[in-house]
């Protein structure tokens, strides 16, 4: 799993058929729920925008990683973010072998 995303990180080849594929990256959005807010008499959904970034080993479509953010006008790279987190993430691997 750490040598297919470093090499995932480091560099990659877009393929157009997935059967010719290491690793898959699903990028995808959902909305979520939290509740809702009372103003007044009037109830209101509290309501996100989810990103999801999910990394899918080819040969078995079992996820490798996974993560996702909500989107909000104070916090528009949810992606970018995501893949920061999994590039820490694999480096940190990297150091502890």
């Amino acid at each position: 799993m750490r040598r297919i995303l470093s090499i995932l990180l480091l560099s990659f080849l877009a393929v157009s058929d997935p059967k010719d594929a290491n690793v898959i990256v699903h990028i995808g959005n959902d909305t979520g729920s939290s509740g809702y807010t009372r103003t007044g008499n009037v109830l209101t959904p509290n309501t996100s925008l989810l990103i999801t970034v999910e990394i899918v080993q080819a040969s078995t479509q079992k996820a490798l990683w996974s993560g996702t953010q909500s989107w909000s006008p104070f916090r528009r790279t949810p992606t970018k973010n995501l893949v920061k987190e999994l590039r820490k993430r694999v480096e940190e691997q990297e150091k502890g072998e």
